[in-house]
């Protein structure tokens, strides 16, 4: 079992903000938590590290780029001489 990270203010501030928006840059959560962007570089790869951040995503509404409907397809091959390239 891991340990539990321990987590201060400023880690606790800037993954508040990154859950808000996970695009704000490392200056502007510098300028307002009053550090340098170094370092909030290097909380958020120890965060990442400790498994705490696990990703980031981004979610795209694909009706609104015109798709309705969508399907997975799955094929099958034998061998590798089945399949011709083009």
């Amino acid at each position: 079992m891991n340990p539990t990270p321990l987590l201060d203010q400023l880690d606790k501030d800037i993954l508040k903000t990154l859950m808000i928006d996970a695009r704000t840059p490392y200056a502007e959560m510098a300028k307002q938590f009053n550090v340098s962007p170094a370092t909030v570089h290097v909380r958020i790869e120890k965060m990442k590290g400790a498994g705490v951040i696990e990703g980031t995503e981004v979610v795209v509404n694909t009706k609104m780029l015109g798709y309705d409907v969508c399907c997975f397809i799955g094929i099958n091959l034998n061998a590798a001489k089945d399949y011709h390239s083009a």
